[in-house]
């Protein structure tokens, strides 16, 4: 299911996923963090957000890329 205004941050330094989630949050919007691809791969498998954070440069990225391609070019973003 998806949340309007949600967003999912893949990112696994610490400091800058909670800063993502803390500013996002404080401009309304529902946030979920992932701190590795596989991480992930495994909340994408249950859950569909407006908006996915990734950090491109992640380990095991290669796992959810073709994933997350598709919800970029599928679901559109509409700020709130």
């Amino acid at each position: 299911m998806e949340h309007r205004n949600s967003v999912l941050i893949v990112e696994d330094d610490v400091n800058i996923n909670g800063l993502l989630k803390e500013a996002l949050e404080k401009e309304g919007y529902i946030c979920t963090q992932a701190f590795s691809g596989t991480e992930a791969r495994m909340i994408l498998q249950g859950e569909r957000y407006s908006v996915i954070l990734l950090d491109l440069m992640l380990p095991g990225i290669a796992a959810i890329q073709p994933r997350s391609q598709a919800i970029l070019r599928f679901t559109p973003f509409r700020p709130r």
